[in-house]
């Protein structure tokens, strides 16, 4: 049974959309660890190495130690969780409880669904596909379109720490998609940073998915069991 939950971040702005998820599914307040250092390596290695992935599973050990089911956040150093859970040990992706959720939607509608999976760090493309085609396969879903894209030219305003640049820049990004690939149902925003630029946008004919509200619903169903 799921008691106590931890979270792994790389940034402090995800402590508290994750940790109001968890409330509000009637778990107690969350443990944080934030490791910025972690994705900085892995944007400036450009990926995940033999000494990353120790460090990142260091990390995700001393959740453990406090919780019994420990969630990463950050989807460019994803991959050591999948091998992790893998092992049988209780850690899982956020972004993978957001594929799993827009899969499970897109399944359900009678016909015509398609997936777009919007990514703004070059560092989560590779990780993000990976996934995003691992947990369609293991649903079944392969006949379902699915298509990962990175959004260009907002990242850097990220990193830079300009939040105000990087939410407006993403958010008419958001809409310019949108607008451009009509033929699509799903939108999901596959980064956790992503969620505010998602709020009041009309994508058309697709429902947006982000990944704290995908979180929250899972947590719904873990706590009544």
């Amino acid at each position: 049974m799921v008691e106590r939950l931890a979270f792994l971040h790389t940034v402090n702005s995800n402590i508290a959309p994750f940790d109001a998820a968890a409330v509000a599914a009637g778990f107690d307040a969350s443990r944080h660890q934030v490791r910025s250092d972690l994705l900085a390596r892995a944007t400036q290695e450009g990926g995940v190495n033999a000494a990353l992935e120790g460090d990142v599973e260091a990390a995700l050990d001393e959740g453990l130690s406090k919780a019994d089911l420990v969630f990463l956040t950050c989807s460019s150093i994803g991959a050591v969780a999948d091998k992790m859970q893998g092992r049988g040990l209780p850690v899982l992706r956020t972004d993978q409880v957001l594929a799993d959720a827009v899969f499970t939607d897109a399944i359900a509608l009678p016909k015509g669904a398609s997936v777009a999976v919007l990514v703004v760090a070059p560092t989560s493309v590779g990780p993000t596909s990976e996934l995003f085609k691992a947990r369609q396969s293991a649903m079944k879903a392969e006949s379902i379109p699915m298509d990962v894209t990175l959004v260009p030219d907002v990242w850097d305003h990220f990193l830079a720490g300009d939040m105000a640049r990087y939410l407006e820049g993403l958010r008419q990004a958001i809409i310019r998609f949108a607008a451009a690939n009509p033929s699509y149902t799903h939108i999901a925003l596959a980064q956790a940073s992503m969620t505010k630029a998602a709020e009041g946008v009309d994508a058309g004919r697709a429902s947006l998915w982000t990944i704290p509200s995908a979180t929250k619903a899972y947590l719904a169903k873990l706590k009544q069991g």
